[in-house]
């Protein structure tokens, strides 16, 4: 009867450890399947701040543009956002592909970035954000892209307890002749108290403010022909 007992014994502790076995191996296959995310897509055309000539005129105002950038890995859906900066609209286009035909309207200035994204998982990958000016018909000088916010970005909280911040900006032109910036800075509007004209670097130190405000600011941007540009109005608050 003892030996019995230990011979079942030993059967079920066998069944046991098969059973954990198998489990534990499912596991290990489990864990080894990996879902990657997709990568960054390399933007190609239209080329970043330059003057796009190379759009098939369709009539008078507008011309088709093929816009294109390297495959990404790991993509099986692209999303390429293009933004006309004078009038901030923005439009969205899917494609399963790396290029994309659109048309635009000329003499206008625009960013655009693409958007990786996989049937896998919700992971997703932005490019960089490139702007070009799609060329008129007889333009020979392209107003300065709206200068680029760097620093406060719009809704930070930043400290006001120095009494001072600073303000940063990029501005870039086709034609590459920026000649000068007008910076507003106000708790109304952004467009109500001026802080600096005829500003011809790209920061500004020492700006007076005071916590618990919250402020507008914007970059008006000046070329040699007398054209410019508008930033928009950002904000940030102050603690």
């Amino acid at each position: 009867m003892i030996r019995y007992k230990q011979h079942r014994t030993i059967f079920y502790f066998l069944i046991v450890m098969l059973i954990l076995s198998c489990s534990s191996g499912g596991d290990s296959e489990e864990e080894e399947e990996q879902i990657n995310p997709p990568t960054k897509a390399s933007l190609e055309f239209p080329e970043n701040n330059e003057v796009c000539v190379s759009g098939e005129s369709i009539n008078d105002i507008q011309s088709k543009v093929s816009f294109s950038w390297m495959p990404s890995v790991h993509t099986d859906l692209y999303e390429l956002i293009v933004k006309n900066l004078n009038t901030d609209e923005e439009k969205t286009y899917t494609s399963t592909s790396s290029t994309t035909d659109i048309t635009l309207m000329k003499g206008e200035p625009y960013s655009w970035l693409v958007i990786s994204k996989s049937d896998k998982t919700t992971n997703t990958a932005q490019s960089e954000t490139w702007k070009f000016y799609l060329a008129g018909n007889g333009t020979s000088n392209y107003a300065p892209f709206p200068a680029t916010i760097v620093y406060p970005k719009s809704g930070a909280t930043i400290s006001a307890s120095s009494g001072t911040t600073y303000l940063e900006w990029v501005g870039t032109d086709v034609d590459n002749d920026i000649t000068s910036y007008d910076i507003y800075l106000d708790t109304i509007d952004g467009k109500t108290e001026s802080v600096a004209n005829d500003f011809n670097a790209s920061t500004l130190e020492n700006v007076n403010i005071v916590t618990g405000k919250v402020y507008y600011w914007q970059v008006i941007t000046y070329d040699i022909e007398g054209n410019q540009s508008s930033s928009g109005i950002y904000s940030f608050k102050t603690e």
